[in-house]
């Protein structure tokens, strides 16, 4: 089941956006770093939805903990625990602690973000001293990455949370000083949600967190898993490389022209191949956009192949050989614009 809600304001979805790992272009780098800041921090929380008397430790302090730009993951751990009596029967009491762990990283290429990623795994375990309390408590432990970064291009932004367990998850990024911003969270509930949105070039902040938490009167213990993630890739970049055995026939090139509204496949350069080939036909997103044959079939012809700037275009080129064999080659590219 999926357990996100989206809310969105000013910003598209990337409608035709796959799912998986995003190849990035090389886009111009810049000097100044990408991740202003990036720190994790702790939050805790207990209660109850009875009378009983509170007897829980105080609640510990919330450290913050710098997170480095391509560094190692950054483990963090916190836990809460919660202690009710029930003030007519002293020998009833209930125990309820959160435990949580989490390891976050924040990730950079070519002077852009990457990724902002946090992985966590906790328990929420009980223990009543009769088995069942007529005291019913909670306790909360959450885990923050919180961030704070630029970029001078346009991005996609994709979103991502997933969870099994008692709990909270969630990715956020809002424009600085601004009021578009996405969201995608869930609480209890097993699953995954995403979104992907696109972002101009700015400056912006949010977070990736989660928490464990239960409310019970019995003794129980379960357990806790999830991810939160944002991951970045400029605007028409490959979502999907370059392959097939027609790619020794014709390259797709790495990323779009979102400049020139166009990509362009390059026939190979070596005669031999050439004069393997009967014909090449290439589509854009399952429609046929140019053919080659004949004297058209040149070494190292640059093939121009327009793409609409507001959607993700799936390019295939098909070579059919002389000796009747059919090859193909197919790439995938992110959208310009939303």
């Amino acid at each position: 089941m999926t357990l996100a809600r989206t809310r969105l304001l000013g910003a598209g979805l990337a409608a035709a956006l796959a799912s998986g790992t995003l190849l990035a272009a090389s886009p111009t780098a810049h000097a100044a770093p990408v991740f202003i800041s990036a720190t994790t921090s702790q939050y805790h929380d207990t209660g109850q939805a009875s009378s009983c008397t509170n007897n829980s430790p105080a609640i510990p302090g919330t450290p913050v903990v710098p997170v480095a730009e391509n560094g190692a993951p950054t483990a963090t751990s916190v836990s809460t625990t919660a202690v009710f009596t029930n003030g007519g029967d002293p020998s009833d009491v209930l125990t309820n602690t959160a435990t949580l762990q989490a390891s976050s990283s924040v990730k950079s290429t070519n002077g852009l973000p990457t990724s902002i990623t946090t992985s966590l795994s906790g328990t929420a375990a009980a223990t009543a001293t009769k088995g069942t309390s007529t005291c019913n408590a909670y306790a909360s432990a959450g885990l923050e990455l919180d961030f704070d970064l630029t970029t001078t291009v346009p991005l996609w932004a994709t979103l991502t949370v997933t969870k099994k367990g008692p709990g909270f998850i969630e990715s956020y990024i809002y424009e600085d000083n601004a009021v578009p911003y996405q969201d995608v969270y869930g609480r209890n509930l097993d699953g995954t949600g995403t979104v992907t949105v696109y972002l101009p070039p700015g400056h912006y902040r949010g977070y990736v967190e989660g928490d464990v938490s239960k409310r019970t009167a019995t003794t129980s213990t379960t357990a806790f898993s999830g991810t939160a993630s944002i991951t970045f890739a400029p605007v028409g970049s490959a979502s999907k490389a370059p392959s097939g055995k027609a790619s020794k026939y014709v390259a797709l090139p790495g990323t779009r022209a979102c400049a020139t509204h166009n990509a362009t496949a390059t026939l190979t350069t070596k005669k031999k191949r050439i004069k393997q080939i009967e014909k090449v036909t290439f589509s854009v997103n399952g429609k046929k956009a140019a053919t080659l044959k004949g004297k058209k079939l040149k070494k190292g012809k640059a093939v121009g192949l327009g793409l609409a700037d507001n959607a993700a275009a799936d390019i295939t080129a098909t070579v059919a050989l002389k000796n009747g064999k059919t090859r193909t080659v197919d790439a995938s590219y992110l959208a310009c614009t939303s």
